[in-house]
């Protein structure tokens, strides 16, 4: 699997637990979510809890959202997997070093997950 592959799939699981956390009770991680809006019509995300889960994934991912993305209205599961992707792509160009695992999920040196 290609470095952008493995960095899709794995954004792609913790963008839909960070949903999960962050949807109506219907929802869980491993439901098929990937083309549903998160707001109306989908997830169900109304405008609080739609800026919380971007927050949630902005400090998870270590990213930034552009000013456009964050603009631009309706959004998908997939649409935002992607944007995440995407910015953390940019941010493993070369001359930066290796992509940081996300937030909560770093391992210590031994292996072992912290706490």
């Amino acid at each position: 699997m290609s470095d952008f592959n493995e960095n899709v799939h794995q954004v792609s699981a913790e963008v839909e637990r960070l949903i999960s956390r962050h949807a109506p009770a219907a929802w869980s991680a491993g439901d098929r979510l990937a083309g549903l809006p998160l707001g109306d019509g989908g997830i169900g995300l109304d405008s609080l809890a739609m800026v919380d889960l971007l927050i949630a994934c902005e400090r998870t991912f270590q990213i930034q959202f552009s000013e456009e993305f964050l603009n631009r209205g309706t959004l998908t599961v997939s649409e935002l997997i992607a944007e995440v992707a995407r910015c953390r792509e940019q941010v493993a160009l070369p001359g930066r070093g290796p992509l940081e695992p996300p937030v909560g999920h770093a391992r210590q040196q031994d292996g072992s997950s912290p706490g």
